[in-house]
């Protein structure tokens, strides 16, 4: 939402063209490597890359996608530089770091998960608030990137020109929805950090945040 128009010179939309219904869930954004990878976690991995600059990779889901902004924020904050491989999607490039190709990958954890539960990609770091539950990962900020923190969001849009009456029923729809017990107890299943209904913020409400 935020990305595309600020990398394109004619966005064939803007914020302006969409009404928010509801927010489902958020993830951790997470890095990973190659099982093989000699660092063991965060720290190692960050001095490998100050140890040799510009010679390790990472992959994203394309340029200027959401994975391609952690990686070019990472180097900032982190203070190293890599080289950004960008890929048609995320499966190809999970698939490359996973057979070698690729040093590294940008992703969400939900995708990540059964390659890391099945021991293709080493979890290297996570980019949320918090270390994920049943996971020996460093956060971003044990590292000492203070503030690097952003985690992913899935939402439902409308267009803007949907009346407004429509919209408010399918917020109402969709907080009944969200209100599920079964539905929130399996987007955590799946990895997702937590559901729109365990937070406080409305369901009409998004966060948006941009890194310089």
């Amino acid at each position: 939402m935020i990305v595309y128009s600020a990398t394109r010179a004619n966005p064939k939309y803007t914020l302006e063209s969409f009404a928010p219904i509801t927010n489902i869930a958020s993830m951790p954004n997470i890095l990973t490597v190659n099982a093989s990878f000699p660092a063991k976690n965060l720290t190692e991995f960050i001095k490998l890359l100050k140890d040799s600059p510009g010679k390790y990779t990472f992959a994203s889901s394309g340029v200027g996608s959401i994975n391609h902004m952690l990686g070019e924020s990472f180097q900032a904050e982190a203070g190293v530089k890599m080289i950004h491989v960008p890929y048609k999607g995320s499966g190809p490039a999970m698939q490359d770091v996973m057979g070698g190709q690729v040093h590294s990958l940008f992703d969400q954890f939900p995708s990540s998960k059964p390659y890391i539960d099945g021991g293709k990609l080493k979890p290297i770091g996570v980019i949320s608030p918090h270390r994920i539950p049943g996971y020996d990962v460093m956060t971003m900020e044990e590292a000492g990137m203070k503030g690097f923190t952003d985690e992913a969001w899935y939402g439902i849009l409308a267009p803007a020109k949907v009346p407004p009456e429509v919209v408010a029923r399918l917020t109402e729809a969709m907080k009944k929805v969200m209100a599920s017990p079964e539905l929130r107890a399996q987007l955590e299943k799946v990895g997702h950090a937590r559901s729109a209904a365990r937070r406080r913020n409305s369901p009409r409400r998004f966060a948006t945040r941009s890194r310089g």
